[in-house]
């Protein structure tokens, strides 16, 4: 394991005359040494009026005044910083992105179990901050910052060099990116960024996944996700998995609406039509099935649309589908693949459930936008009379199976929340 050494350049450095001291840099970098850490890289980062200094602090690193440094020259880079910091060297934002360019470098230099090493004690208050602004933030990863005290104002017991920890702000950082990411159902974005951050796993990323699959209706991976973590998971939040995984239709009719709901709040309105339309399809579906061959109803619609066609044309002896050929477009027919009009055909003239009827009836029009999203590219900022439809999307789920209060994904959510207090509580 090797280090990589990065700091800005400051007019202490490479020593001063003033008190006959080592500057912060080459004070590091004996530092390291002394704790038997081989350096490969260091790069100086400079500005027009600390050039020198960068081409003297080189030339000491070089000259053997530091031992046992083994390091060729071209593994110590000088680098300028651009015009602008040269000029305004205070400007925190043009040290920052000064910094993070470096840091882009040296992350290219980096192999398995290397270490960046932040000095932060050379340059102006600006460019000293930017390291530990930059580790906080997440862009240094396998990093470690530095300060290195000034010899004239320590105190007995103070080392000249040590580390200063920013992980507990990284952590807050950390923390309050991912947990607006749960907010949003973003499970899979939560989750890259829960295993780069390095936080302790006390199940989030089991949670994190089971929720990325359920939302991608993968309901077997999502319950192999949780299937060794039974315990630490919410008895609701299992047992509807397991009967996803099942293929009941009730539950998935649920999951649908649930799943709709969610991009509602995020004003996903796209994604929300194309799901109101998977919605009203599979509630068709379902409620076709349950009245003409519910023997069939709890499998997959694929594995079963030829059984399904034949009772369409079998029902009260065939006056069904002469019902359906007698509509406009009739010829057109096609059974074993229904379209959601026909399928609303059949349940008009099975069913005289006019409560279940109506609602379905006036999704209509919301699956035509969804087509016009589809097939013509166009947008949807807005969803009319959202109120009414989220009403009538509850009034027909109601029909078919018993709503739970509260939405899965926000039992979820909640869950998620509650471990990564416990993460943020923890030292």
């Amino acid at each position: 394991m090797t280090s990589i050494v990065l700091s800005f350049v400051g007019n202490q450095d490479p020593g001063t005359d003033k008190n006959d001291k080592e500057g912060s840099i080459v004070s590091l970098t004996n530092h390291l040494l002394e704790q038997n850490q081989e350096i490969e890289r260091i790069i100086l980062l400079y500005t027009d009026g600390t050039q020198e200094a960068a081409n003297f602090t080189k030339e000491w690193l070089l000259s053997g005044e530091v031992q046992p440094l083994k390091i060729i020259e071209e593994n110590i880079e000088l680098i300028p910083v651009n015009e602008k910091l040269s000029q305004d060297p205070i400007d925190l934002l043009l040290a920052i992105q000064a910094a993070r360019q470096a840091l882009e470098k040296a992350k290219s230099y980096l192999r398995s179990g290397d270490r960046l090493e932040l000095n932060a004690s050379s340059g102006t208050p600006a460019m000293k901050s930017a390291w530990s602004i930059l580790q906080a933030a997440g862009y240094a990863p396998q990093s470690r910052v530095w300060q290195v005290r000034n010899p004239d104002k320590m105190i007995p017991g103070q080392s000249r060099v040590f580390e200063a920890n920013v992980d507990t702000l990284k952590r807050e950082f950390d923390l309050k990116v991912i947990q607006q990411q749960i907010n949003n159902y973003n499970y899979s974005g939560a989750l890259a960024n829960f295993k780069e951050s390095g936080l302790k796993d006390n199940g989030v990323s089991v949670l994190l996944e089971y929720g990325h699959c359920r939302l991608a209706c993968d309901f077997k991976k999502a319950r192999q996700a949780i299937d060794r973590f039974r315990k630490i998971i919410d008895p609701r939040l299992s047992e509807e998995i397991d009967r996803l995984a099942s293929h009941d239709q009730r539950y998935f009719i649920v999951e649908l609406y649930f799943h709709a709901l969610t991009k509602l709040k995020n004003q996903e309105y796209s994604n929300f039509l194309v799901l109101l339309f998977a919605f009203q399809e599979s509630v068709l579906r379902f409620q076709v099935r349950k009245r003409l061959c519910p023997e069939l109803l709890n499998y997959p619609w694929k594995d079963v649309k030829e059984q399904v066609e034949k009772a369409i044309q079998q029902y009260q002896e065939g006056q069904l589908h002469s019902y359906l050929h007698r509509l406009p477009n009739g010829r057109l027919l096609q059974l074993n693949h229904p379209s959601r009009p026909v399928l609303l055909a059949i349940l008009e003239y099975v069913s005289e459930q006019q409560s279940l009827l109506e609602p379905l009836k006036r999704l209509n029009k919301y699956c035509n936008q969804r087509n016009d999203y589809v097939h013509q590219f166009e947008g949807v900022s807005f969803i009319e009379d959202e109120e009414h439809l989220v009403r009538d999307l509850h009034k027909i789920v109601r029909q078919i199976t018993q709503i739970p209060e509260q939405n899965s994904f926000d039992i979820l959510n909640q869950q998620l929340h509650s471990l990564l207090t416990r993460l943020s509580l923890a030292k």
